[in-house]
């Protein structure tokens, strides 16, 4: 940061910097596991997750729908729905949930039932975990009203729920119910949207250009992107960006507000008097009055405040390619 910029504009563009490398971080990490070296490729097993939870359940199987969990019997109900598979290897899975499940019956009373339910939600998988008894309904489904974060930021909240060290690297998340002391439910989210384009749409109509004068925001959504099949194109300010949006062809247009010369509104607002069949995603880290007025006259379908997490972004982006999908 320049050494004229103070107080509290300083500490927001502080903020921007910190929660970017971050997530700059958790995406090389991320990456990783996708590498390859000196032609060894890491293979990732696609197994069936309801497989794999199924032959879990087995192994601890009473009789009927009585399984052996936290050291006492336990009823325990599966409700899956949309099978799936999910790109983390079936050894981590089986180990995240045979301690998760020790763990969530070990806190349960004698007559409660644990459900466990699976089903796709938007470009997610989700698993719930939860507990109730016997008279009373299993928890709705938490991806409409959970709040995920990363396996690695739950655990620097809740050190205790070492189960979740399993995913501390992997690209999925996690939430829970925050009102007991002994939480009623549990869910995880598996990312499954590089799986879905790869099999919707070739990859070369998938491209994407991105507008910005931070280069490391750059960086970020060109690896992000490219980890999800995408092509991608960057342009670090406004008069590029408006340039090859309008020489080229692209599917989705990711533009920063506040750049020099010309600003994002300027950019997405010539784009879509030009080419208004492109959607348009403006990222500020401004608290500015845009009125639904002057989004919809600049064709901006989307605003996302810095800072972001990646995976609000990558939600975004493919939420527009499964929408395009269906068409």
């Amino acid at each position: 940061l320049r050494d004229d910029i103070t107080g509290d504009i300083r500490n927001h563009f502080q903020t921007i910097i910190n929660e970017t490398e971050l997530a700059a971080q958790y995406l090389k990490d991320a990456l990783g596991k996708f590498s390859s070296s000196k032609g060894d490729v890491t293979t990732i097993k696609q197994t069936s997750f309801h497989s794999i939870i199924e032959d879990l359940l087995n192994k601890n199987h009473i009789s009927d729908r009585t399984f052996l969990y936290g050291g006492s019997p336990r009823e325990i109900v599966t409700k899956f729905n949309d099978e799936h598979s999910i790109e983390i290897a079936d050894d981590i899975v089986i180990s995240l949930f045979q301690e998760t499940l020790n763990r969530f019956a070990s806190t349960m009373d004698e007559d409660d039932i644990i459900t466990i339910k699976t089903y796709l939600h938007g470009n997610y998988y989700y698993c719930d975990i939860s507990r109730h008894h016997k008279n009373f309904p299993a928890v709705d489904d938490v991806s409409r009203f959970g709040e995920y974060k990363t396996a690695a930021e739950i655990v620097s909240i809740r050190p205790t729920d070492r189960f979740l060290e399993h995913i501390r690297n992997e690209n999925c998340f996690y939430t829970y119910d925050k009102l007991s002391v002994n939480p009623s439910y549990l869910s995880f989210k598996f990312p499954t949207g590089s799986l879905k384009a790869q099999k919707s749409e070739p990859v070369d109509k998938l491209k994407i250009l991105a507008i910005d004068d931070q280069t490391v925001i750059l960086d970020l959504i060109k690896a992000m992107c490219l980890s999800l099949g995408y092509s991608i194109d960057l342009a670090e300010n406004g008069e590029i960006g408006e340039k090859m949006a309008l020489e080229n062809d692209y599917d989705l247009i990711l533009t920063d507000l506040a750049m020099p010369g010309k600003s994002g509104i300027e950019v997405a607002t010539e784009v879509h008097r030009q080419k208004p069949q492109i959607p348009i995603i403006l990222i500020t880290g401004w608290e500015v009055d845009l009125s639904d007025e002057k989004l919809n006259q600049a064709g901006i379908s989307k605003v996302l405040y810095k800072p972001f997490r990646i995976e609000q972004l990558t939600e975004e982006i493919q939420s527009f390619f499964h929408s395009k999908s269906q068409f």
